[in-house]
């Protein structure tokens, strides 16, 4: 998980002056250091810093899911609602020198990413064309052979992260119906969609500016959500917690193969003590950050999660 490459780090380290993003640094767990963290790593790991990120990663993973499922009735979704924006009608708009079609805007919530399913085309002309996907990553064509009269469809499948996109077709020589954005449309043969004003602004691109025009266009796209994504929103959260989960999981590595230099600066007995205050510590901190974890949930309404209880069990393992 990349955003917990950098999250907490050795203040002294091989690789200089880098800051760590969370703030914390693993030697701010009282009687971790650089040398002991090493001498616990061994020959198994290619240095030390590797094995803390390793370690942290572990953490954080276990404590955000540990949290996650402690709010009652909390279920992700990782398709939360499809959408079709695009009414067909055979009456056709004649040629014009410009890529048109629709412009789709998610809105911003957390972990979220926009998914174009299928695009369907409907055209007074039979020709070879291309749909484009268009954000400020890149293009991709999407080839698709248009028929007089029908409706023509290309599967897209394609995730797409930025907020905007742009999905078009060359109108030069092509005559497209004549075809709106259906969000609150009441024709029988179009999406009545009271929800998509949730999920995304939509208007109609005419190459030039936004409109109320799908030029032809049927675009059916889902919002869906991505765990990664979110665990790195919310890290910050639970950072104290995490620090001292990877304490706790750092000293579990002792017994696996040769640890004696640890072992020498530090008996059984302080040892114990170590796992015990972190795993007490880990637990507490768990307790606050979950309480602000779930206001935040609330304040932004995530589409990615069905409900958010009014009351948080606080039994931790």
């Amino acid at each position: 998980m990349g955003c917990f490459d950098d999250f907490i780090l050795f203040r002294a380290s091989c690789e200089g002056d880098k800051e760590s993003t969370s703030g914390l640094y693993a030697e701010d767990l009282p009687g971790l250091s650089v040398q002991n963290v090493a001498d616990i790593a061994g020959d198994k790991w290619k240095n030390y810093n590797d094995f803390l990120a390793r370690k942290v990663e572990f953490a954080a993973r276990l404590t955000i899911e540990t949290a996650l499922g402690l709010i009652p009735n909390l279920r992700f979704n990782p398709v939360t609602r499809r959408h079709s924006f695009g009414c067909l009608t055979k009456t056709y708009l004649p040629f014009t020198p410009f890529e048109r079609g629709v412009l789709l805007k998610r809105k911003d919530h957390a972990a979220t990413f926009t998914f174009i399913e299928r695009v369907s085309v409907l055209s007074n002309t039979t020709e070879d064309k291309n749909i484009k996907v268009t954000t400020y990553e890149g293009a991709t064509n999407y080839p698709i052979s248009l028929i007089a009269g029908e409706i023509i469809s290309v599967d897209i499948n394609q995730r797409v992260n930025p907020i905007a996109a742009k999905i078009t077709m060359d109108n030069t020589d092509v005559s497209v119906s004549n075809s709106n954005i259906s969000i609150s449309g009441h024709d029988e043969d179009c999406e009545i969609c009271d929800s998509c004003c949730d999920d995304f602004f939509v208007s109609g691109w005419d190459g030039v500016k936004e409109t109320s025009k799908s030029y032809g266009l049927k675009v059916e796209a889902s919002v869906r959500c991505d765990k990664e994504l979110f665990f790195c929103a919310i890290k910050d959260f639970f950072k104290f917690a995490i620090l001292y989960k990877t304490g706790a999981e750092i000293v579990k590595e002792i017994g696996v193969g040769d640890r004696l230099n640890w072992l020498t600066l530090y008996g059984t007995n302080e040892l114990m003590t170590l796992k015990s205050e972190w795993g007490a510590a880990w637990k507490e901190h768990l307790k606050v950050e979950i309480d602000s974890l779930e206001n935040y949930l609330k304040s932004i309404n995530c589409p990615c999660f069905d409900c958010i209880a009014t009351q948080l069990v606080t039994i931790l393992p």
